[in-house]
């Protein structure tokens, strides 16, 4: 599915921005393994994937966003808001942000001692560029240099985790009441997910480069600036927590000459949750929410 084509223009800055429109292409979930096990009810029977893929090129005439150190052959013009035209094609278009992302969702669900359901989960994301970056300490300027290497460049990356849920139900009788009951349904649940730091040079994506000749360093990505930016750095091992409620009550109707009652949903939804972080140097409990 294709979206419209986006424009948007700043009059006082004379920046535009102009996105072609997206190329979207959706696969419905597939359970791979359904008609090949024997119960329903199996694992492998609900073992299922999808998938998605977007594409996007965004053109613009705004300067080219500083790298926060000294580039020594950045362009004479990149600090200049250029006029968006014909004459400066050829500038806008090393200015584009072109790319794509494929996302692939995989999970399952299975029970664990009748009244638990286990939600195991696996994602996986991967970037398609027509370029990438490639930096380089020049010492005789004391900067770096950035060179755009063209050509096909991809970068995957992936999380993974599982949920343990279940429902705890509680009822209240009131004999002789116009209110018959009032149930109470909680379901707790947690949940651990765990993703890689894709920011460690041995996924070949980020680098440490030398800056200056103090001999300073700066971690930096290949992609740096792209339409999707690069696979996310820091590693999360998260262990979360959620409990949502739900309470209804039963009154006596005339209206409801079949039942003689109807329910009323006092709270739909009133829950909480929060996680924490193993991996994180601090600041490891999120909010609560």
């Amino acid at each position: 599915m294709a979206k419209n084509l986006r424009h948007s223009q700043n009059l006082s800055t004379g920046i535009v921005n102009l996105t072609l429109p997206d190329l979207t292409v959706n696969m419905n979930r597939i359970y791979p393994l359904k008609n090949v096990v024997n119960s329903s009810k199996s694992p492998l029977a609900k073992l299922n994937f999808s998938h998605n893929f977007v594409a996007k090129n965004e053109l613009s005439n705004q300067a080219v966003r500083n790298a926060g150190f000294n580039v020594v052959n950045r362009g004479e013009r990149s600090d200049e808001v250029i006029a968006f035209n014909q004459g400066n094609l050829g500038e806008i278009m090393n200015r584009s942000k072109l790319g794509g992302k494929h996302t692939v969702p995989v999970s399952t669900s299975l029970s664990l001692l009748k009244f638990f359901t286990l939600n195991p989960n696996f994602n996986y994301q991967e970037l398609w560029y027509n370029k990438e970056l490639h930096y380089e300490y020049v010492e005789e300027e004391n900067g770096v240099r950035i060179d755009t290497v063209d050509g096909f460049s991809r970068a995957g990356s992936w999380s993974s985790g599982a949920s343990l849920n279940t429902r705890v139900y509680g009822t209240v009788f009131f004999p002789n009441s116009k209110i018959q009951a009032i149930r109470h349904v909680m379901t707790p649940s947690v949940s651990f997910s765990y993703s890689p730091d894709f920011s460690d040079t041995k996924y070949g994506v980020y680098s440490d480069i030398q800056i200056d000749s103090l001999g300073n360093t700066r971690r930096v990505s290949k992609y740096e600036g792209f339409a999707y930016g690069s696979p996310p750095g820091g590693e999360s091992k998260t262990l979360g927590f959620s409990l949502s409620n739900n309470l209804e009550m039963k009154v006596a109707s005339k209206k409801d000459t079949v039942n003689g009652f109807k329910k009323i949903k006092l709270f739909d939804n009133l829950g909480l949750s929060s996680g924490y972080n193993l991996a994180a140097d601090s600041f490891k409990l999120s909010n609560i929410t």
